[in-house]
């Protein structure tokens, strides 16, 4: 059964901003993945891991509306820091591969929570749809800038 027109809309969109931010972690070679600058001070393994958090926490916001839970908002700004500079304390100790694992792994619970809501709950909620586009494209949106920069640094490539 296809998705509604708005939701294959959604996973499209995040589809295509998902391509353009793995293209230039894909393009740095393994052994530079922890070199720091991809975003910020943080490594490329730290970056993948930082997705990877939101993409999780996206997707239990998700599966909690869907049960119809009464559930609040994103962190403020303030706290965002934090929890950003919480997530990336918490990386484990993963090979690449093993990372890259982990992160497709989140990225589809992301979207197979955001195709579990009923019909009703993404027309009639904002929260899910922002909570999808915030977790996913326009989260990695916000990164793409600097992980090209870092990307072409290493010789990865030119940014666009």
């Amino acid at each position: 059964m296809e998705p509604p027109e708005e939701l294959a809309r959604l996973l499209a969109s995040e589809e295509a901003a998902w391509d353009r931010i793995l293209a230039p972690l894909l393009q740095v070679p393994p052994d530079q993945m922890d070199t720091p600058g991809a975003c910020g001070g943080w490594t490329g393994l730290e970056t993948l891991w930082h997705l990877a958090f939101w993409q999780e926490q996206g997707a239990k916001y998700l599966e909690r509306l869907a049960r119809g839970e009464v559930v609040g908002g994103p962190p403020r700004t303030g706290e965002l820091e934090e929890v950003n500079e919480a997530a990336r304390l918490s990386l484990p100790d993963l090979s690449l591969s093993e990372m890259r694992r982990e992160v497709a792994a989140a990225r589809k619970r992301l979207r197979e929570a955001v195709l579990a809501l009923p019909e009703q709950v993404l027309e009639g909620d904002s929260r899910a749809r922002e909570a999808f586009l915030r977790c996913g494209e326009l989260h990695y949106l916000e990164h793409l800038g600097e992980l090209e920069a870092w990307a072409s640094r290493l010789g990865g490539g030119d940014p666009r």
